[in-house]
């Protein structure tokens, strides 16, 4: 008897295989068999967000964790995210804004996929950031399938991913800023489980008032216990600038990520605001392998209250949402 898991799938992307050549499949559906299967289904999931990395699927589902902001800025942002956007991103960015924040995102993923993270962001000291944050993704339960039950066995298998990370980012010269995120990340799918042990470095440094850049590795680690999926964690170089012109509402930003055994990409974004409290955002990436993405947001500020809202592209399966909402005190932007 073979038991298999109910999960239609389209294998859209490329993936890579050691040796560097493009394994893409069709767009045909394919039916996934087994515990291994459903994760398989699941890093299938997290590889059409714009931090995927197809060809390193442990833990892939951390690379989904991010705020609204972020995400809609895409990879152009990614290098020079600013406070609680960096603890997905450049964890050196932290330091762009020195106030006391607490925040939580909600997200939407095709394919009865959500997520949440929680944050909290303080200042200690002279030019220092400390911070800490969750992050759960999640799946319905799928039920189970065998050859003679075709319709279904009556269990239902689940998939759960779950990271804490603790950030400490500061400024070790008038212009430039170190930061470290130190991550444990949990996975189950189907009863078999594993973990892991991450880290991301980032550099920052403020060319002029108008230019900053930034560089992160993301994904130094490894899995603890392998489950049934035995590559390293995503491991990615990511780089990105921002310009920000005197006495204009305009952001814009450039970057790109390389990842080994993975397609590379850059992107572009720009941000304008603040119109009555309103900002809109949006950015655009584009890949070695597979088509170009796109994301775009919206974000409102009242008081010490800020809402953000993005959707993001995910392949054919649709679109991703996000809902940050955070209350920031004492807000002093780029305070050294």
């Amino acid at each position: 008897m073979t038991l298999r898991l109910a999960f239609p799938i389209e294998n859209l992307f490329g993936h890579r295989s050691s040796n560097g050549r493009d394994t893409r499949s069709g767009s045909n559906p394919a039916r996934v068999t087994g515990p291994a299967g459903l994760l398989t289904a699941i890093l299938f999931a997290g590889s059409l967000v714009k931090a995927a990395v197809p060809g390193q699927e442990g833990m892939l589902f951390s690379r989904l964790n991010g705020d609204a902001r972020a995400v809609a800025l895409g990879a152009a942002g990614y290098g020079v995210a600013e406070g609680s956007a960096a603890l997905a991103a450049n964890p050196a960015g932290a330091v762009l804004r020195r106030e006391l924040t607490f925040g939580s995102t909600y997200l939407i993923w095709p394919g009865d996929f959500q997520g949440g993270s929680l944050l909290a962001m303080a200042p200690v000291g002279e030019g220092t950031i400390l911070a800490a944050s969750a992050f759960l993704f999640a799946m319905k339960p799928i039920q189970e399938t065998t050859e003679e039950q075709p319709d279904g066995t009556g269990n239902y298998a689940e998939y759960v991913g779950a990271e804490v990370g603790l950030l400490g980012a500061q400024w070790f010269t008038e212009d430039s800023a170190v930061g470290v995120n130190m991550r444990i990340l949990y996975e189950d799918a189907a009863g078999t489980s594993a973990q892991a042990l991450g880290v991301d470095v980032g550099l920052l440094h403020e060319f002029t008032t108008a230019f900053a850049g930034g560089l992160s590795l993301r994904g130094i680690g490894r899995e603890l216990k392998a489950g049934p999926v035995r590559d390293q964690m995503p491991f990615s170089l990511v780089a990105g600038g921002r310009w920000a012109p005197y006495e204009s509402p305009l952001r814009f930003y450039a970057g790109g990520e390389y990842a080994p055994a993975a397609p590379a990409s850059a992107g572009a974004g720009i941000e304008a605001g603040e119109f009555a409290g309103i900002t809109v955002r949006g950015g655009g990436e584009w890949r070695e392998v597979g088509a170009p993405a796109f994301a775009a947001g919206v974000g409102g500020t009242s008081d010490m209250w800020h809402l953000d809202y993005a959707f993001s592209s995910a392949g054919s399966a649709g679109f991703a949402h996000r809902i940050s909402l955070s209350l920031r005190f004492a807000r002093k932007d780029a305070g050294k």
